[in-house]
């Protein structure tokens, strides 16, 4: 078997890695999403695991979903206007760290007829927010998000939801 191929048993093996890792699988049609790992039972799905410490027979389930959610909507400026330039940004409602954090940090642009489409937000509570500009990784900016998050609108998504949530640019930010 090479390396991180599925056995036709859904069995898998990968070698020759070490350190902390954190399991994701790769090459998954868009209508199929991570929904959760296991290892030997212990929910790991955002957390980075230590290999090294892994028995060689440890049991890794991974779980997918094709019950993807759907947010999208449209953004005014101050006057109650369509804006035709935004970008929208989706934080957790509790921060997190490290790289869990990607499944659930997200931003989007306008499409030509204005409107944003995020797909694929892991269920959960969010704030979001639209802005004028923001820089490339500007996301990631812990006073960014401090910012997001005391001004941001809530939203839940449940697994499979689609919502349609229109924001108001927000100034200051």
């Amino acid at each position: 078997m090479t390396n991180g191929t599925i056995r036709e048993d859904d069995r898998f093996q990968i070698a020759g890695i070490t350190g902390k890792v954190l399991f994701r699988p790769l090459g998954l049609s868009p209508q199929w999403v991570l929904k959760s790992m296991f290892i030997d039972g212990v929910d790991r799905t955002d957390v980075g695991v230590d290999v090294t410490s892994l028995r060689g027979d440890a049991d890794i389930r991974i779980v997918l979903t094709d019950k993807l959610t759907d947010l999208s909507g449209s953004v005014q400026d101050a006057r109650g206007q369509p804006a035709g330039e935004y970008v929208v940004i989706v934080l957790p409602e509790q921060p997190m760290e490290g790289l869990g954090a990607t499944r659930f940090t997200r931003t989007a642009r306008p499409d030509q007829s204005g409107t944003y489409r995020l797909r694929a937000l892991p269920p959960g509570r969010y704030l979001a927010a639209a802005v004028e500009w923001l820089e490339q990784g500007g996301e990631w900016d812990p006073e960014f998000q401090r910012t997001v998050r005391a001004a941001g609108q809530p939203l839940t998504l449940d697994e499979g939801q689609s919502v349609v949530l229109d924001l108001r640019l927000a100034t200051g930010l």
